[in-house]
């Protein structure tokens, strides 16, 4: 059987000495890397959070064209329906979290360039749109209605 004393070994005023200015040491280490650490995992949360937000314009739009609607018509119905967060199941669980001040701080140019490039790769047949000048062209569309409509935050 092992001893007690084997178990706890005994430490010196030198050995607690040094335990504590390492201690020390890698805490002041630590913040700056904790906080570049931080500032990645925002860039990451509000890369999700955009593409959440795209994705959102991106599906209504193509099951409004997929409908029959308009090009013009599917673009200013899903503008208008992710306006409202109700209509938005991707950012229900942001609001939840963090209320509407990050989906407030997203990039419009941002959105408008990843559900231009969702909405081509979902539904760009049916509107005859490939190449990166109709892509460019859409997203100029999804810009123009973005800036003029304000998400309807409920108070």
């Amino acid at each position: 059987m092992i001893s007690r004393k084997l178990l706890r070994p005994k430490l010196n005023f030198a050995g607690i000495i040094l335990s504590i200015l390492i201690t020390l040491f890698v805490s002041n280490l630590l913040p700056a890397d904790l906080a570049y650490a931080e500032q990645i995992t925002l860039s990451e949360e509000n890369e999700k959070l955009e593409i959440s937000i795209s994705k959102g314009y991106s599906n209504k739009f193509c099951n409004a064209v997929a409908m029959g609607v308009s090009k013009e018509t599917a673009l200013k119905m899903s503008i208008n329906e992710n306006s409202k967060p109700l209509f938005n199941p991707g950012l229900w669980k942001e609001l939840i979290v963090s209320g509407d001040s990050k989906i407030k701080e997203v990039s419009n140019e941002k959105i408008a360039e990843t559900a231009a490039s969702q909405a081509s790769r979902l539904c760009g047949s049916a509107l005859g749109i490939s190449g990166q000048d109709a892509k460019e062209m859409l997203k100029s569309d999804f810009l123009q209605e973005l800036t003029t409509k304000t998400y309807d935050f409920p108070s």
